[in-house]
């Protein structure tokens, strides 16, 4: 039923198309006004399965009879793919949403590539008001090329999703345990004016377990047919227990507005940060920034970016100054199962002192699958390269840096509870430098849930 239903889209047309009935000729071999032929046999009702029956009930609008059917065959342990769609698309009859979400959530994890199956579930999401998961399902639908009246609705619902988004949240939780939490060296001793100290403990390197945590909020209430408001805030921090002195907090807020047209999206934000490291302060900072944002279609996404912070560091005037930067990302869906991302950050580091102003280039790829069983898988790499302006005094030399970074994660699609999907995580970095107090290597795991899809 699913199958042959792929190119076809929702009963009341909202995608354009109709929705086959589970049969194309009569359930009764004639109907009751036509008139008897002398001599042939009386019509024979044929009966009908119970799928069909519970598929003419909703198409009836009557999703609570059809529930009543389904139920027993969903209960099953390994109920049919038919029986799972259309109860299902019986619970969004009832905008029971998140019934809706969870049994097709375990059709697409069957079937990846369902035209069908994917649009119901993206059309879930947006009923519910969850506009990141239906944007997601939505882009990944389009990547099955599908009919072009199809692909013309799917443009209208994303347009309709960047309009009706008002307010999302993100949300995970982690316990993350850390070879070098600090980013401390992997030497003892340094040499200074040709002599050499001993590392203090606290400055070299530091393993344990922490609690990672990071949150955020976007509220973006309409303030005309074509601009809003928009405010954000984010938080983060790893905590470390009994170690307090390396817990690392942040939290930032912008508020702005934001300008939407047919396929391009702006923003301007004012923007503040501050940061702690362990129980005091470490810097703080305020500015602004620019983005534009062109949907190019529904399967490619082309953002740019623009932005200006002053930073204070409480106890460290020489490293106070001002960091402009510039960001570019490619995102593109490149089939219902895969995407990837493309980014590129340069920026300029102003501080009191030479020695801490920097220039710095960093590049990332990101390719995320979904894989068997209710898996998927994102792969990212990072690389960045940070040239010093001035002579560190001490070491006798301007600082170079090289740092690279991988991470893989892992979602396991088929466990949720309520909204949240097990996450686990490795991340590998090294940074190379030229001066070995900042040169170091750290491993990280995190164990936790997300929110995200």
């Amino acid at each position: 039923m699913i199958r042959s239903a792929v190119c076809a889209l929702l009963a009341l047309g909202v995608f354009g198309v109709a929705m086959p009935t589970a049969r194309s000729e009569p359930i009764v071999a004639a109907p009751a006004s036509a008139a008897p032929i002398v001599g042939a046999p009386a019509p024979v009702a044929r009966p009908i399965s119970q799928l069909e029956a519970a598929d003419l009930l909703i198409k009836d609008g009557q999703a609570a009879a059809a529930i009543k059917i389904l139920d027993p065959m969903v209960k099953r342990a390994a109920p049919s793919r038919d029986a799972l769609f259309l109860r299902a698309m019986a619970a969004a009859q009832l905008k029971d949403y998140r019934t809706a979400i969870r049994l097709l959530r375990r059709l697409i994890i069957l079937e990846p590539k369902a035209l069908r199956v994917r649009l119901e579930l993206a059309r879930a999401f947006f009923e519910a008001k969850d506009f990141d998961n239906a944007q997601r399902q939505f882009e990944r639908a389009a990547a099955t090329h599908p009919p072009s009246e199809v692909y013309r609705n799917i443009e209208a619902y994303l347009g309709a999703i960047r309009e009706a988004r008002i307010f999302d949240y993100h949300l995970q939780i982690s316990a993350a345990p850390d070879t070098n939490f600090n980013a401390g060296p992997a030497i003892d001793y340094i040499d200074l004016f040709g002599l050499p100290f001993s590392l203090s403990k606290d400055t070299q390197k530091h393993s344990g377990t922490g609690l990672s945590v990071s949150a955020g909020m976007i509220y973006t209430p309409r303030l005309s047919a074509s601009t809003k408001m928009l405010a954000a805030l984010d938080l983060s921090a790893d905590e470390y227990g009994a170690q307090k002195a390396y817990d690392d907090e942040n939290v930032s807020v912008s508020l702005g507005v934001q300008r939407l047209w047919r396929s391009l999206e702006g923003a301007v934000t004012a923007n503040t940060f501050r940061r702690w490291y362990g129980p005091t302060e470490l810097n703080s900072g305020v500015g602004a920034q620019a983005q534009l944002t062109w949907f190019v279609s529904p399967q490619v996404m082309v953002s740019q970016s623009l932005s200006l912070t002053d930073v204070n560091f409480r106890k460290r005037a020489d490293q106070s100054g001002l960091v402009e930067s510039a960001s570019t990302s490619l995102i593109i869906t490149l089939s219902p199962e895969a995407w990837v991302r493309l980014g590129a950050t340069p920026s300029r580091q102003w501080a009191g002192s030479s020695a801490f102003a920097d220039t710095s280039m960093m590049w990332q790829l990101t390719y995320g699958r979904d894989l068997p069983f209710g898996l998927s898988a994102t792969v990212q790499a990072q690389h960045a390269r940070s040239v010093y302006t001035g002579i560190f005094g001490a070491f006798g030399r301007a600082r170079r840096d090289r740092y690279d970074d991988a991470q893989l994660t892992l979602l396991n699609r088929h466990i949720e509870l309520a909204g949240f999907t097990p996450r686990v995580s490795y991340s590998h970095g090294r940074n190379a430098s030229n001066i070995g107090l900042y040169a170091f290597s750290r491993d990280r795991y995190e164990l936790g849930v997300t929110r995200v899809y």
